[in-house]
């Protein structure tokens, strides 16, 4: 999920926003990207440093929490778009 994040971050950087508000399921992730949390498995710092690093490049980021049953449609058309992509296929619109 933390890989996910910072390819966002890349694209939104890229495109040229000035602000974000990133919304995930992972309660974990948004509560260690706001320092709520500390990262104690060594393998995920260099990925929450870049995570802000390159937060740190928009006049405003925000990361939300969306609880998982309120986000069943978009957990569902990630996962058809991550299938789709893992077969070679395009994903569909």
């Amino acid at each position: 999920e933390y890989n996910a994040l910072i390819a966002a971050l890349e694209e939104a950087r890229q495109l040229g926003a000035a602000e974000i508000e990133v919304r995930t399921d992972s309660e974990l992730i948004q509560r260690q990207v706001t320092g709520v949390y500390k990262v104690r498995q060594p393998h995920l710092k260099p990925l929450l440093d870049r995570v802000r690093v390159l937060a740190a490049h928009f006049r405003s980021f925000a990361i939300v929490h969306v609880p998982r049953e309120r986000n069943r449609d978009a957990d569902a058309l990630a996962n058809r778009a991550m299938d789709e992509r893992g077969s070679g296929r395009e994903p569909a619109s």
